[in-house]
């Protein structure tokens, strides 16, 4: 898989994710073409917002996997169903899973 488009992604005309530059990562738009222009519902807006945060709660997910591996010791606690959970979310972001 080739690297996604760096961030900081931004939320346009509530339903739009584009990059810093401006180019489009993703049309939240849940309207079909032909009722557009349609105002965006609450959902699209959402999905936008959510969307828009990929890539620093990508950074942030593997920032916390390294300092969980770090600092606490195997076995301790949830860790290991944690270290999966984390695994699992960053393969999948990654485009493994």
């Amino acid at each position: 898989m080739s690297r996604h488009t760096p961030g900081p992604w931004v939320v346009r005309h509530d339903d739009m994710v584009c990059s810093k530059e401006g180019r489009i990562i993703a049309d939240c738009e849940s309207t079909s073409y032909n009722m557009r222009p349609a105002p965006p519902i609450a959902e699209d807006k959402a999905n936008a917002a959510l969307i828009a945060a990929a890539p620093a709660m990508y950074e942030a997910l593997q920032a916390a996997y390294k300092l969980l591996r770090e600092w606490t010791p195997s076995g301790e606690d949830n860790q290991g169903e944690v270290e999966g959970l984390i695994e699992n979310a960053l393969a999948q972001a990654e485009g493994h899973k």
